[in-house]
């Protein structure tokens, strides 16, 4: 889909065109007068001959020559013919700001907009959309009033309009490239214009405020565009998910969900995953910015105590590392600090060396020779209206850092109160190349995701290759399913299926010792809410009367007889199409599984060094490492089951794969119960 013309136009005509306050129309052509825009802007109103001095044509069919962008500031119904004419005429896309589309119920209308944007290849923005604003090429075609500042490398796309507004309206020190309110996507989403922007000159951070998925495999190429050409990703994903009712009550959806497996496509992409509109932009603002070229830890800085002891137990709240200090840097710094001050990281330098450039830019400068640190952040507080005098000393303390000769290490100011951040700071520091950020915990958010590696555009290019609409199919019997996993790689306990109970006995003699009975059928999922397990079985006598019962729990059921397992650690080890992508999840198994909700979740393909990574973040970590005296359990072995899985899920085209538990001793790993839907 060609995008350009629509995102930088050089001629615009605005349709509905009009100087009625409160319009769209007065509203686009404003925005477009005062930005400056300097290409060619022609109203088209049926009556009039200009609208706040700009000539006016009676209809689109009439230009001379057809325009890059059309603005549509008309009613939902005029809209499918409009268009209709703007790509029969050739222009080179539209902006439709009109509501009462899909959203309202009126799929006929959205439906006919479609036909007519198809018809001609015509990019469409919207509709029930707040439009583009490309602060780069002075061209606002947005329906709410906007002033548009100076041009730089963060762009936002947003499915909510009034994030858009709300992020033009701030001032945070962004310097916009482009604003793109995707409204209804009906023709354009987020995903093409985040493929378009990855592409354009001067864009080096997008931000991303989504609330439905979209396409996996076109977000997957999207992003593998991103990772080629060196663009970061901050997103916010509102919702939670409720497709895991698809996956007919399985462990599986209840604790990773469409959410966490968005989260885990966009780690691929080393994007910073946000909790708020605020870390949104924040976290984008940072991203723009050059990472740090060296490996290494946070430093931080401030002259007071609390601000220190705050962030320290926020950075370690949130999994920041803070750079532990060589012995040199130790003793370089307590000769330039105080008497009796003691060296910490956070440093607090007190107040002793407040307004003192010179002494707090040698204490940045002595941090940022430590070869553990490759970022350093200043916290203060700016309180609003300062004196002109007052005003100097906060700038004099925090320009030890803004005027500090650290090459290849990453700067920040932050505030500890996200209002203390005023916004004339904000643009001061920017404009001497420091990211302001405002509000501790934000901060540490966004300089961690700062320093997050993506993975190669390959490895997001061969996830786009497995994800692809997926009708579920038909449920295996367990049987079947162990039989399907086996051929994958994934270790199953010895067993055979018994059609009878006096086969059931057969079958438990040639196993020998201990077995465990199941009923198989592919309507039984859940066997243990029926009553369709029964362990540590020897006694012939028993196993006979119990495989009759399971037996009649279901019409054409077998019973799967199998050696008891070794006992171990209870893992969940999954796959699943119920997220954006393809993805597997792995974490504590057994009774726990619901009640922790204690998993890591990885975009497929995936690979046991990757698996493993991802799991030493899980809390229950220690129960596999040997942690608080436990045996180490064959980590490796889980991590070869687990990617085992998650091939099969991709191989045989499956909707799910559950084994819960998955049992890891010290000597391998072994799936006791299987769950498989095609």
């Amino acid at each position: 889909m060609h995008l350009d013309r629509l995102f930088r136009p050089t001629s615009i005509a605005v349709v509905g065109a009009t100087d009625r306050p409160g319009s769209y129309g007065n509203a686009a052509v404003t925005n477009l007068l005062v930005a400056g825009f300097a290409g060619q802007l022609i109203c088209v109103h049926p009556t009039r001959d200009q609208v706040h001095g700009v000539r006016c044509v009676p209809s689109l069919d009439t230009l001379d020559e057809a325009v890059d962008a059309v603005v549509v500031a008309t009613p939902a119904d005029s809209v499918p013919e409009i268009l209709d004419t703007a790509g029969r005429l050739g222009c080179g896309g539209a902006v439709v700001f009109a509501s009462d589309f899909a959203e309202t119920g009126r799929t006929d209308r959205q439906d006919a907009l479609v036909v007519a944007a198809a018809h001609h290849d015509l990019p469409v923005i919207g509709p029930n959309a707040n439009g583009i604003v490309s602060v780069a090429g002075r061209a606002p075609m947005w329906g709410d009033n906007v002033a548009v500042g100076a041009s730089g490398g963060v762009a936002l796309i947003t499915q909510s309009g009034n994030l858009g507004v709300v992020a033009l309206a701030s001032r945070r020190g962004i310097a916009w490239h482009t604003v793109v309110s995707v409204g209804n996507s009906a023709v354009v989403d987020a995903a093409d214009a985040l493929s378009y922007l990855s592409g354009a000159d001067g864009v080096r951070s997008v931000a991303l405020y989504l609330e439905g998925d979209g396409d996996g495999a076109k977000w997957a190429g999207s992003f593998a565009l991103c990772a080629e050409r060196g663009v970061r990703i901050a997103v916010l994903k509102a919702g939670r998910s409720t497709a895991g009712a698809a996956a007919g009550g399985a462990h599986t959806a209840a604790v990773a969900g469409d959410h966490r497996i968005f989260a885990a496509l966009i780690a691929e992409v080393g994007g910073a995953w946000c909790h708020d509109p605020h870390e949104l932009l924040e976290s984008a603002k940072l991203l723009a910015t050059p990472r740090p070229t060296r490996a290494g830890s946070l430093a931080v800085v401030t002259c007071s105590g609390g601000d220190s002891v705050i962030t320290a137990d926020e950075a370690d709240r949130m999994g920041v590392p803070l750079a532990e200090l060589t012995e040199d840097t130790q003793n370089t710094l307590s000769a330039l600090l105080p008497d009796g001050v003691v060296v910490t990281n956070p440093l607090d330098h007190t107040n002793m060396l407040w307004a003192d450039t010179r002494r707090v830019r040698a204490l940045i400068e002595t941090l940022a020779a430590d070869p553990g640190v490759n970022q350093v952040l200043y916290v203060q507080d700016t309180p609003p209206d300062l004196s002109e005098a007052d005003a100097e000393e906060w700038r004099a303390t925090r320009d030890g850092l803004v005027t500090a000769d650290i090459p290849g290490i990453g700067r920040a100011v932050a505030s500890g109160l996200p209002e203390l951040m005023p916004a004339t700071v904000a643009e001061s520091l920017a404009a001497d190349g420091v990211t302001a950020l405002a509000g501790i915990p934000t901060a540490l958010a966004a300089l961690r995701a700062h320093t997050t590696i993506s993975s190669s555009a390959e490895r997001l290019r061969a996830i786009a290759a497995v994800t692809r609409t997926h009708t579920a199919g038909e449920w295996l019997a367990e049987h079947d399913a162990k039989a399907l996993l086996t051929s994958h790689g994934v270790r199953v306990p010895v067993g055979r299926v018994a059609a009878s109970a006096e086969d059931a006995v057969l079958v438990a003699a040639e196993l020998g010792g201990p077995v465990a009975m199941k009923v198989s059928h592919p309507d039984v999922q859940h066997k243990s809410d029926v009553g369709g397990v029964v362990l540590n079985l020897t006694d012939p006598e028993r196993i006979n009367v119990a495989a009759e019962q399971l037996l009649a729990l279901q019409p054409g059921a077998v019973v799967l007889v199998e050696q008891m397992a070794e006992p171990g650690v209870e893992m969940l080890v999954s796959a699943t199409r119920d997220g954006v992508v393809p993805a597997l999840v792995i974490g504590t198994g057994g009774i726990w599984t619901e009640v922790l909700q204690d998993v890591v979740v990885l975009a497929l393909p995936t690979d046991p060094p990757r698996a493993a990574e991802a799991l030493r973040s899980l809390k229950s970590y220690g129960m596999l490492s040997g942690g608080r005296g436990l045996a180490r359990v064959d980590v490796d072995a889980l991590c070869e089951l687990a990617t085992a899985v998650g091939n099969a899920l991709v191989a045989e085209q499956l909707t799910l794969v559950e084994l819960n538990p998955v049992i890891v001793t010290g000597s391998g790993a072994i799936a006791v119960d299987a769950v498989v839907r095609r």
